[in-house]
C-alpha cells in the first residue's frame, strides 16, 4: 500500500490506513492493516510497534504519537501494560458536526482520534453525542468507508440539545483531549495510581494506603453513570492492579477535573522525587 495523502489533524491511523486504501480503490480492510503489536526486547520493556507495511513508509514515533492513544496512556503511566490498547479495533465513533465542519475545511470527513477513546460519549468540541452507526445509511461506523461520509453527511441534521449531555461528560471529552495535548514527554514515568491516590486522599476519601474506593466509585457513578469498571472500584489498589485506560481517564478527571490540574501534580512531583 502507498501513501498518496497524510493524515489530517487527530485523524485516527486506522482511519488514515483506511482512507488511503479506499483512495487507491483496495476495499479490503481489517486490524491487521493498523493495530499495533506488543513485542519484546532483552533487557528493555514491552514495545508497540506498527504493523511492517505502515512501518516502511511512515515514521513510526510520529505516527504513533499523531494517530494512536499512545500520548494519553504514556502520560496516564499505563503505556507498558498488557492490557493497554492503543489502537482500539472496536466501537469506533464520529460526531456529526465534526464530519460537517472536516468536509467543510478540508474536503474528507476521517475518524478522530478523540472520538474513540474508551468511555467517552460526547464530542469535546461539540459536545454532541458520539455515534457508533452512522444514521445515513445504518452502517456501523466501524466498517463505513471513509470516503462514503461525503454523500451520507447530507443526511446529517443540526445538532440539538434537547437532550444535552451533562456538564460533566462534556468535560470529561475535554480532559482527555487535553491529556493528549500537554506536554509532559519529558516526565519519562508517570505513577497515575500514586498521584490519584494522593489527590483522592485531599479529597477526603481516606487516607494514602487505604483509599475508600466503594465510595469513590459511587460518587463517579452519580456525575458519570455507571461504567467506571464493571465490578465496580474495589476498595484498594491492591486488589484493582491494572486498571483500564477508560477508567483511569475517568478516575483522573474525578481527582484532578482538568489536565493542567493533572500535569502540574506530575511535574511537581516528579521535581521532588529528584531533589
Amino acid at each position: 500500500m502507498d501513501i498518496i495523502s497524510t493524515y489530517f489533524p487527530d485523524e485516527y491511523i486506522g482511519s488514515f490506513i483506511r482512507r488511503n486504501k479506499e483512495l487507491q480503490c483496495e476495499y479490503k480492510f481489517s486490524k491487521n492493516d493498523y493495530e499495533t503489536q506488543r513485542i519484546s526486547f532483552r533487557d528493555k520493556d514491552n514495545t508497540e510497534i506498527l504493523p511492517r507495511s505502515i512501518r516502511q513508509i511512515c515514521d513510526q514515533e510520529r505516527v504513533l504519537t499523531d494517530t494512536t492513544l499512545h500520548p494519553i496512556a504514556k502520560k496516564l503511566g499505563i503505556l507498558k501494560k498488557i492490557t493497554t490498547v492503543i489502537t482500539p479495533t472496536e466501537k469506533w465513533s464520529i460526531c456529526e458536526q465534526c464530519v460537517t465542519e472536516d468536509i467543510e475545511s478540508v474536503g474528507v470527513a476521517y475518524i478522530h482520534r478523540q472520538h474513540i477513546v474508551p468511555g467517552l460519549t460526547v464530542c469535546y468540541k461539540h459536545a454532541g453525542p458520539l455515534k457508533s452507526v452512522c444514521i445515513a445509511c445504518s452502517t456501523a461506523i466501524k466498517w463505513h468507508h471513509i470516503t462514503g461520509f461525503y454523500q451520507c453527511h447530507k443526511s446529517y441534521a443540526p445538532l440539538k440539545y434537547d437532550n444535552a449531555p451533562t456538564p460533566h461528560h462534556f468535560q470529561l471529552s475535554e480532559f482527555s483531549a487535553d491529556l493528549i495535548s500537554i506536554d509532559i514527554t519529558h516526565v519519562p514515568n508517570v505513577n497515575s495510581k500514586k498521584l490519584i491516590r494522593q489527590r483522592l486522599c485531599e479529597l477526603g476519601y481516606g487516607k494514602i494506603e487505604n483509599i475508600d474506593y466503594v465510595a469513590v466509585s459511587e460518587d463517579i457513578i452519580k456525575i458519570l453513570g455507571p461504567g467506571i469498571h464493571k465490578n465496580g472500584l474495589p476498595s484498594a489498589w491492591s486488589n484493582f492492579p491494572s486498571p483500564t485506560l477508560s477508567s483511569l481517564i475517568k478516575l483522573g478527571y474525578f481527582a484532578y477535573r482538568k489536565a493542567e490540574s493533572y500535569k502540574r501534580d506530575v511535574e511537581t512531583t516528579t521535581l521532588t522525587e529528584r531533589l
